[in-house]
Parts: C-alpha cells; sequence; structure tokens
C-alpha cells in the first residue's frame, strides 16, 4: 500500500494545476417580484380546549390544541409580522413593491351551519363579523406602511353561508362577502390600498404576467384524509372550463382543507393554502390529523411564476407578544354609528 501511495504521488507532482475557469462578471439587473398572501381558514369564533384534544403539549397560550379569539389575534401578529421580515430579506437582494393580498374564505366560523356547531363557538356571527373588521383593519393598516401598492381580491368560503345547507341560496349571498365589503369601507381611507372584489364563487387575478385562480375549494370531497385526486380532478375540470372560455389560468390556489400543500401539474401549480385554527377534536376524532396552522407566502417573478414560496408558521413561540395579546383583551360591541366603524383605520 505504501508503495501504491508512493507513485501516486510521484504522478501528481508531475500534473501541472490549472486554474478553475469562472464566466466573466456582468452586471446583472434583477426584476422585481410581488408578493402573494394567501389567507384563509381562520375560522374566528372556533373555540378549542387543548384538554379536550388530548394533546398535552404546552405552548405560550395554554395547552397546544387550544383556539379561540386570543389565540387569533396572537397569530395575526405573527403572520402580519411574517409577512413583513421575509419581504425585507428578499428586498436585499430584489426589488418588490407591490403586496396581493387574497382572502380564501372561512374567516368567519358562523353558529348554524352545522348541527351542533353552537358547542364549539365562543362568540356568536355578529361578534365574529366585528373581530375579524377590526383585527385585519389594523393589520392591513400596517402593511400599507411597508408596500407601495397592496391589491386585496377575496372569494366567500362555506362558512359564511347564510343558510345551514348549501345551494340553498346564491353564493354571495354569503356573511363573507358582507364582511370583505366592510373591510373596503374601513380601509378607505388607505390611499395605496386597493380592494378588487368579484361577486363571483371564483376570482382571477393576473400577477407579472401570469394568470392565477382563486376558489374557496369545498366542491372537492375530503374522505377521511387530505383529497390529493380530488384536488388534481378540480384543477383539470377548471383548466378545461376556462380555456373554453378564453382565459386560461397557470396556477390554482384553494383553501378549505387546513392542509398546507401544493402539486405541480402540466401548466403549472396548485397550491392549497393552510388554516389557522391548529388540531381540535374535529381534526383529530374525524380527520385524523392535526395540521399546524400555517398559511402560503408566495413570491411572483414576471418570468419565472412562482419564484419561491414560504409556509409562515403561526405556532411561534412568542412569550412576550402573547403577554400582550393577554392585556389588551377587549369586550366585542356592535358599533354605535358609521363614524365609530370608520375609526378602527386611522
Amino acid at each position: 500500500m505504501d508503495k501504491q501511495m508512493e507513485e501516486v504521488r510521484e504522478i501528481l507532482a508531475t500534473v501541472k494545476p490549472e486554474g478553475v475557469w469562472l464566466p466573466p462578471k456582468k452586471a446583472y439587473r434583477q426584476e422585481e417580484e410581488e408578493v402573494i398572501a394567501l389567507v384563509s381558514d381562520c375560522q374566528i369564533g372556533t373555540k378549542s380546549l387543548g384538554a379536550e384534544t388530548g394533546i398535552a403539549k404546552e405552548a405560550v397560550w395554554g395547552t397546544y390544541g387550544t383556539y379561540n379569539a386570543d389565540v387569533f389575534r396572537y397569530r395575526l401578529r405573527l403572520w402580519t409580522r411574517s409577512v413583513v421580515r421575509i419581504t425585507s430579506l428578499m428586498r436585499a437582494k430584489i426589488p418588490v413593491r407591490k403586496l396581493n393580498l387574497w382572502f380564501l374564505g372561512d374567516l368567519l366560523e358562523n353558529e348554524w351551519i352545522w348541527r351542533g356547531q353552537g358547542s364549539y363557538i365562543e362568540t356568536g356571527l355578529l361578534q365574529q363579523f366585528y373581530i375579524a373588521l377590526y383585527e385585519f383593519a389594523q393589520a392591513i393598516s400596517y402593511l400599507a406602511k411597508h408596500f407601495e401598492v397592496v391589491e386585496i381580491r377575496a372569494v366567500s368560503g362555506n362558512h359564511g353561508r347564510g343558510t345551514p345547507r348549501p345551494r340553498e341560496s346564491k353564493t354571495w349571498v354569503n356573511w363573507e362577502w358582507l364582511w370583505y365589503r366592510y373591510l373596503e369601507l374601513v380601509c378607505r381611507e388607505l390611499a395605496n390600498v386597493k380592494f378588487n372584489l368579484s361577486l363571483s364563487w371564483f376570482d382571477e387575478a393576473d400577477v407579472q404576467g401570469h394568470t392565477f385562480l382563486m376558489l374557496h375549494g369545498e366542491d372537492v370531497r375530503r374522505y377521511m384524509r387530505f383529497p390529493w385526486y380530488g384536488l388534481d380532478r378540480l384543477e383539470k375540470n377548471y383548466s378545461e372550463l376556462m380555456e373554453s372560455l378564453g382565459r386560461p389560468f397557470e396556477y390554482l390556489v384553494v383553501g378549505h382543507h387546513h392542509i398546507l400543500s401544493s402539486y405541480q401539474t402540466s401548466k403549472g401549480e396548485w397550491f392549497c393554502n393552510g388554516n389557522w385554527v391548529g388540531p381540535t377534536v374535529f381534526t383529530l376524532k374525524v380527520l385524523y390529523e392535526a395540521a399546524e396552522p400555517k398559511q402560503w407566502l408566495l413570491f411572483c417573478h414576471p418570468k419565472k411564476g412562482i419564484a419561491s414560496r414560504w409556509a409562515v408558521d403561526l405556532t411561534v413561540q412568542d412569550e412576550a407578544l402573547w403577554r400582550h395579546i393577554e392585556k389588551t383583551r377587549y369586550d366585542v360591541h356592535v358599533p354605535a354609528s358609521n363614524e365609530e366603524l370608520l375609526q378602527v383605520v386611522s
């Protein structure tokens, strides 16, 4: 072995080292990207007791499976902070001026859309409405200070419908559609915030020359586990439909199923947004899932399309932030006048 090693050394000694070739440096201009923040399935008004889930894990807000209005407020601040921080990181290399904020439904829990729902809520629909209005208006006001343009689009979820059974009324006869209009009213003084709302159950958007189709996603039935096949079929069906109307799309975004996921297709990709609630008795006992609350944050490039994606984690442990939430609890009430309502965002 020693003789062989000596021979190798002698051979290597005769090899003349060559420099590594590198391409010549040239000026490189990074093209601007836009942010797409997906928000869905907050289900404000839901009350989950951590102890009833059987999960012993502890968090700053109590037992891990706990969810209520204060946990929502805590997670909304985590989300808002994450959107700004991640965008700041991206801006170190690329220009980012616009935020596309898309609500995909089920922001409210409601109180009558399924039997026994009253046992799983902490407050009625009207209070849910104003908690969501106040908190998201404040979040949008904060985001508007960090972006040159904020454009808001929205579709309604099944939890906002006004009847216990689906398809008993028009799809836009929905508390969430009304909530989006109220949010637009409250944010009207924010000059760089633009609302683009539709009556349809779906919406379309063009971001940096790339086309997106937005749906809530409740038309895809799931049986026990996540409906990969169902969502793939949904994408193909809508792709065929929209192409027949001369409006093809590259990307499909949905909510409803609470599981953060994505899947490449032959034409683009579909994204399923996550949730804000976390594990509950229903998700554990019926669906056998303990999906953590996460939301998609996407960056869209004019040539590449979705160039990067971030899973915003809403379970980050921040003791100081939680203490602030505990100290700033408030009683939700119906505004006495339009003037009081419009004072939410200054």
